[in-house]
């Protein structure tokens, strides 16, 4: 089986390397001369991938790396982007993955071949992009992972022509260089946001942040110290939703108050995106960082908010807006889209209405949680249903689990461009290993193991759990999930800690020395 995948980021490498586990020929195609997609930084505005300078996962390294091939021990909890990069190319050649690349070579069309009625394969238009050559090659069948970040979504403000200052999207942000003394406005809080508007307010003289529905902040690092997504456990998943959600606003609010400083949310928490930032709390209440309302107007040197107050002699504006969905390389009607833009796929992978199941998109899904594994188990997947392992239900059936999901979404989130596709971590993952044959069953597993099964129960849901039994079961699964705190503990703790005596030995001590004092005392006294 000849199988073609479209993209060498973190969706289009896992895809490859969970094909040629299962023995599938495959060919990813790649734009860019280097691998790592969104997590490439380059220098030059609208080359490289969507990360600026000093860009840091927002998921810890335990619940990011893929599931057979862990994060190094020496890696640190949250890593940079040029250490997922990294992470990336020592992925590719532990699986030997690069002799399966070809880069400088654009997908320009994925269309139906002449016999796919009776193959289901498709012809792919390519198009080198040193030589402008073009070729158009067939295969059985094709996974689109090339991701959902490809167009950015930029809202008109009235008079942004007129602007006579710098404006950008946060895609084409680099660092902070070039806005030092500058007053700058950031339009948007979602977490690119707000980490641009922290950076920034180091260097500016002032930074406005314009938000039109606030932001609920989360931090990396939970209560004690752990990274904050350790707490995603099979046990938190059992707590009534409206008892998580209670103790997240209260322990959120705690560390400030949101409303008091400009952020509170005109939603619920955990009904859109997670906002992750560690400083924008300290920003505001120094003054470095000041939230606005929603941004009404902008004028040659000034700008207008929703509530009517004006910001005089702003140089820059940035807006950090998202992205939307494009997929230019596929014909619309092989992939339909709602009116907020998101696909409609069958379990958020399978366009529904094909007569074979030889085309699929591998991380076009927002989740909860690190997209890496999100990725992984959706490859696993595919690569069954198209060796035929597994089978897709009715066309009907597919249509109408997508409405179920799309209803279920539009009751649970706030409506927004990606909110359809939009899973629960856990709950995705398991409902994708069931269907594999990768998901433990923990109560057999309590009988054979109790420790580890109590470990997989109330620790963090990581992906390794997936490779305890089932196809490709990685024999150190078990091994790297008793170690999960060594391996936290061990990327931190870089001072050697000696403990003090404790309080009673400090006691027992200071009490010894008085009585010698005393009856040295008494003793020179008498004498």
């Amino acid at each position: 089986m000849k199988v073609a995948i479209v993209g060498a980021g973190v969706s289009g490498l896992t895809a490859l390397k969970q094909c040629l586990d299962e023995g599938i020929q495959a060919t990813v195609f790649e734009k860019e001369e280097q691998i790592g997609g969104i997590w490439t930084f380059s220098e030059t505005p609208g080359k490289g991938g969507l990360v600026y300078r000093s860009v840091i996962t927002n998921t810890s390294k335990d619940m990011t790396g893929f599931s057979d091939y862990p994060m190094p021990d020496d890696y640190p909890p949250y890593i940079h982007n040029s250490q997922v990069v990294q992470y990336l190319q020592m992925y590719c050649d532990h699986f030997k993955l690069n002799e399966h690349i070809q880069f400088n070579t654009s997908v320009r069309k994925i269309e139906k071949a002449a016999n796919y009625q009776q193959s289901g394969r498709w012809d792919i238009t390519l198009s080198r992009n040193d030589t402008n050559e073009t070729t158009t090659e067939t295969f059985d069948a094709v996974m689109v992972a090339n991701g959902l970040y490809s167009k950015i979504s930029l809202p008109h403000f009235q008079g942004v022509e007129n602007f006579r200052g710098k404006v950008l999207h946060s895609r084409d942000y680099k660092d902070w260089k070039g806005y030092e003394n500058k007053r700058v406005l950031v339009v948007g809080s979602g977490s690119s946001a707000v980490d641009i508007a922290v950076e920034l307010s180091y260097h500016c003289s002032q930074v406005y942040m314009s938000t039109r529905s606030g932001a609920w902040v989360f931090g990396r690092v939970s209560s004690g110290g752990l990274p904050a997504d350790s707490l995603l456990s099979r046990f938190t998943m059992m707590v009534p939703r409206k008892i998580v959600k209670y103790v997240l606003r209260s322990e959120l609010n705690q560390k400030f108050d949101h409303a008091k400083y400009g952020l509170g949310a005109n939603y619920d928490i955990l009904t859109k995106s997670i906002v992750v930032n560690d400083d924008i709390a300290a920003r505001i209440i120094c003054g470095a960082v000041k939230v606005k309302d929603n941004l009404s107007c902008i004028k040659e040197h000034d700008v207008e908010f929703c509530d009517g107050t004006i910001e005089k002699d702003i140089q820059a504006i940035v807006f950090a807006t998202g992205f939307a969905t494009a997929i230019t390389c596929l014909d619309s009607s092989i992939i339909t889209q709602d009116q907020y833009e998101c696909l409609n796929l069958f379990r958020n992978i399978f366009p529904p209405g094909l007569d074979h199941p030889t085309l699929a998109m591998i991380g076009y899904v927002q989740v909860g949680g690190a997209v890496f594994p999100v990725s992984e188990m959706q490859s696993r997947y595919v690569v069954r249903v198209f060796k035929k392992c597994l089978s897709l239900p009715s066309q009907e059936e597919m249509i109408r689990d997508i409405e179920d999901r799309h209803k279920a979404n539009q009751k649970a989130v706030v409506r927004t461009e990606w909110s359809i596709i939009r899973v629960d971590y856990i709950k995705y993952m398991d409902e994708l290993a069931s269907l594999i044959g990768c998901k433990c069953n923990l109560l057999l597993l309590f009988f054979r193991d109790p420790k580890l099964a109590l470990r997989c129960f109330f620790g963090p849901c990581t992906p390794t759990q997936f490779r305890l039994v089932g196809p490709h079961r990685w024999n150190n699964a078990k091994k790297t999930i008793e170690n999960n705190e060594k391996r936290f503990v061990g990327s931190i703790q870089t001072r050697r800690y000696m403990p003090q005596m404790k309080s009673r030995s400090w006691f027992w001590s200071g009490f010894a020395i008085t009585t010698a004092v005393v009856i040295a005392y008494y003793i020179t006294s008498y004498y």
